[in-house]
């Protein structure tokens, strides 16, 4: 999923558009040059393989590089980076702070 999702990640103007039909997806949501998602990614990426794999989902990068890329993260409730999104099949997004590692 992850070279689909660097594809159309400059293009979809709202997460809703990646949702896939039978697969529950975790986008890890973080920012070229943001300090806190290059120490996660360094120091705590398990935290990330541990939420995704609790909830049965497949880990993939959502990089805000683009403003349609950051734009769609926003839409879909992330305020704080690093993030991850929980998309699944149905029902809405759940958003994970992961630099404290709370949900909203």
């Amino acid at each position: 999923y992850e070279a689909w999702i660097r594809s159309v990640r400059g293009i979809v103007q709202d997460l809703e558009d990646v949702r896939l039909k039978s697969t529950t997806l975790a986008l890890l949501v973080t920012k070229p040059g943001c300090p806190e998602c290059a120490e996660f990614k360094n120091e705590r990426m398990d935290q990330a393989e541990r939420e995704a794999s609790f909830r049965g989902a497949t880990l993939v990068g959502w990089h805000c590089d683009t403003l349609a890329a950051t734009d769609a993260a926003r839409k879909a409730g992330v305020t704080d980076l690093p993030a991850l999104v929980i998309v699944p099949p149905r029902g809405d997004f759940q958003v994970l702070d992961m630099s404290s590692s709370r949900s909203r």
